[in-house]
C-alpha cells in the first residue's frame, strides 16, 4: 500500500510539473529532441507559432520560409569566349516572419495580397542575405542585421525554431534562446 502512494504521489508530481511548463519550454525541449531535415522537406512555406522567452505562453503567428535562390555572379562584364561568364549559384535559404499582435492564426489562409507580400520578402536583399547552412545537427540562418540566428530541426511531422542571439546586447547574452516555434501546414 506504501508503495501504491508513493508511486501515485509520483506520478502526480510529474503530471504537475508537465503542467507547469510553458510553450516556449516545451518548443525548446522539442527542438532539443528533433535533427536536421532534408532540404527537400524544410523548402517552401509553413505556417506555425512561435512563443518568446520574455512572454513564454503567448502566441505569435508565424511564416516559415525555407527557399532557393539564385545569385548573378559579380562581374557581369562580357569579356568574351575565353574568359566566360561563371555560371549563377544557387544557396537555400531560410526566414521566419512573426507577427506580434495579428492573430495567431495570421498565416493559416493566405489571401493573394499576403502571398504577394511573402514573395517580395522571399525576393528582398535581406532574405537572399539569410544563407542557411547545416552544422550540429540543425539547419542555421544566421541574421546579422537583428544580430540574431534560426535553427531548424524536425521532430515528428513538425519543424521546430529556434532564435537565438549572436552576440551580447544589453540583458540579452549571446546564445541566449530568445523565441521558440513550431510550423505545421505546409502552405507554399
Amino acid at each position: 500500500m506504501k508503495f501504491l502512494f508513493v508511486l501515485i504521489a509520483c506520478l502526480t508530481f510529474a503530471s504537475f510539473a508537465q503542467a507547469e511548463k510553458s510553450k516556449f519550454e516545451i518548443l525548446g525541449e522539442n527542438f532539443v529532441d528533433g535533427y536536421i531535415p532534408q532540404a527537400k522537406y524544410a523548402e517552401g512555406w509553413r505556417t506555425g507559432r512561435c512563443y518568446s522567452k520574455s512572454e513564454p505562453n503567448i502566441t505569435m503567428g508565424a511564416m516559415l520560409i525555407v527557399a532557393t535562390v539564385f545569385h548573378l555572379p559579380a562581374d557581369t562584364t562580357n569579356n568574351g569566349p575565353l574568359f566566360p561568364q561563371p555560371a549563377p549559384t544557387k544557396t537555400l535559404n531560410m526566414g521566419i516572419a512573426r507577427h506580434i499582435n495579428a492573430a495567431p492564426d495570421r498565416y493559416d489562409t493566405l489571401t493573394d495580397a499576403d502571398k504577394r507580400e511573402l514573395l517580395l520578402t522571399a525576393g528582398s536583399p535581406t532574405f537572399k542575405k539569410l544563407i542557411t547552412y547545416a552544422d550540429d545537427g540543425s539547419w542555421y540562418s544566421d541574421n546579422l542585421e537583428s544580430n540574431t540566428k534560426y535553427a531548424l530541426r524536425i521532430k515528428d511531422s513538425f519543424l521546430f525554431a529556434q532564435r537565438t542571439v549572436l552576440k551580447d546586447v544589453g540583458t540579452e547574452k549571446a546564445g541566449d534562446v530568445i523565441n521558440n516555434c513550431y510550423f505545421f501546414k505546409k502552405i507554399n
